[in-house]
């Protein structure tokens, strides 16, 4: 028999990062209610505003009128978020990310380029699929 969701939610906004907050927003709440863990919903929306900055930023230039949809699906053992963009893919996009910088040397620390790590690190599951010019960053907590 198929496991079913207590509950599926999908949520789009532009690709335009003053929408972001939006979208943080309506995660804060979820993940609340969802996740009987303020530490755990806190990470997950992390992870979320992290891998919609990089679709707005990687998959569509910074550049607006392009949809950017995270599905939220809430099961009793689990959330399943997918951010799903028909932006630039990346084909050969690594999960398994290390740091690159000595983050103890506070001064030199980059601007960028965490995202990615920060995600792999919060969620439990995370997976990247291309399939009919759509683009679809799958996480798990």
């Amino acid at each position: 028999m198929a496991e079913s969701t207590l509950k599926t939610i999908n949520l789009i906004i532009d690709s335009d990062l003053e929408q972001v907050e939006l979208m943080d927003s309506c995660v804060n709440k979820l993940t609340q209610i969802f996740l009987n863990d303020a530490h755990k919903a806190y990470d997950v929306e992390l992870a979320c505003v992290e891998a919609i900055n990089n679709c707005i930023k990687h998959a569509y230039n910074n550049l607006p009128n392009n949809e950017v949809k995270l599905t939220f699906s809430a099961y009793n053992d689990r959330l399943e978020i997918m951010v799903i963009d028909k932006g630039i893919s990346l084909p050969n996009l690594k999960l398994d990310v290390a740091l690159e910088f000595d983050p103890s040397d506070l001064e030199n620390l980059p601007d960028g380029g965490m995202g990615l790590f920060l995600i792999q690190q919060i969620m439990d599951k995370v997976s990247y699929n291309v399939k009919d010019n759509t683009n679809t960053l799958s996480m798990i907590k």
